[in-house]
């Protein structure tokens, strides 16, 4: 059942449990007129745009000689290691708020993650182009192909969708974000297992095997607080925006201005095999984990963390004591064909 902990707190109820189940019942029209319109500007030809492309990405190099044949003027800068991927990435940002306020990606999720984070942190849109295995966020936004992301840039089309926020209480640094999922469990360390094992093999043919092996062989349940109250659970799933479908994934809405969190409880699977078979089903989709437990909120704060690892689009991450996890509602103006179907906020367009 899914509730909304917002009304919860509210102590208003339809079930007479304290929470009564809700959906983000408004309209794509409805949704639009409730945000100011961000400007993009259209690209024709892509000339003065700088896509940072990920060369590690799956799908890279046929993604790039489309984006070179769809957007001739466009300059793409092509990079390597992780490390300097991010680097990079912060760096054209910050041109880019002097240039018209756009910073060009091609890679998978981890990439856009990325890019993302340095476009949010710059006052930059995001143009994005599909060059990974799964690009759930690409796909959600009705970026199918690089020729989609294209024509949205030669047009100027665009919208501001939400940006799930990372942080932790009473540190100075930087907040990270999360344009799909984070999740806390077992499949975190799935996620982890796979980085490890990436160079024996590539992601699918041997490194997922091996990690899910590793993972499952050593999962078991973990205590969290969650917004003051202890719960043992197997997974934890968070989800930027309302999640209508699990399978396949599915967002009515990219600027819902919600977090769709679900839960494992530790009573709700055996451990062995059955988690193991429930990870191994949702290698490429943590949104299909089974979450009987579902709830929306626009405010998540998580405890007694330390230990644990957290994943979040594709990524893994040593997770300090606490976290807590918010929405940026519309804050990323992201260059989408208006015929696709994200259902985000309309951006404004420059002559």
């Amino acid at each position: 059942m899914t509730v909304d902990r917002d009304h919860a707190r509210s102590g208003r109820s339809d079930t007479g449990g304290g929470a009564y189940p809700v959906a983000d019942t408004r309209t794509p029209r409805a949704a639009r007129e409730e945000n100011n319109p961000r400007v993009l500007r259209p690209m024709p030809g892509g000339a003065g745009l700088t896509v940072v492309a990920n060369e590690a990405a799956a799908t890279a190099e046929p993604a790039q000689a489309l984006l070179r044949h769809t957007l001739p003027e466009a300059t793409v800068v092509v990079i390597g290691p992780r490390g300097k991927l991010a680097a990079a990435l912060d760096e054209q940002a910050r041109t880019a708020g002097g240039r018209g306020r756009v910073l060009g990606v091609l890679g998978g999720d981890g990439t856009v993650n990325a890019a993302a984070c340095a476009a949010l942190h710059a006052g930059a849109a995001l143009a994005v182009f599909p060059g990974g295995r799964c690009n759930h966020f690409a796909q959600a936004a009705g970026l199918h192909t690089v020729a989609d992301a294209a024509r949205a840039v030669e047009n100027g089309e665009g919208e501001s969708v939400d940006v799930g926020l990372i942080s932790s209480p009473g540190s100075d640094g930087p907040y990270g974000v999360f344009m799909n999922t984070l999740v806390l469990g077992p499949w975190a360390d799935v996620v982890y297992m796979r980085h490890l094992t990436r160079p024996w093999g590539g992601v699918g043919r041997v490194a997922m095997p091996v990690a899910l092996a590793l993972a499952g062989r050593a999962a078991k349940p973990f205590d969290v607080r969650l917004d003051g109250r202890r719960r043992r659970v197997w997974l934890l799933f968070v989800g930027n925006g309302v999640y209508h479908s699990l399978r396949p994934p599915a967002r009515d809405s990219l600027s819902s201005g919600r977090l769709d969190a679900g839960l494992l409880d530790a009573h709700g699977l055996p451990g062995g095999g059955p988690l193991a078979a429930a990870l191994a089903d949702a290698v490429d989709a943590p949104e299909s984990l089974p979450l009987p437990e579902r709830y929306l909120a626009t405010r998540l704060e998580l405890e007694e963390l330390a230990g644990l690892r957290y994943a979040y689009d594709g990524e893994v991450a040593d997770a300090p004591d606490s976290l807590i996890l918010t929405v940026a509602r519309a804050a990323l103006p992201v260059y989408l064909p208006s015929d696709g179907s994200s259902g985000g906020h309309p951006a404004a367009q420059l002559p």
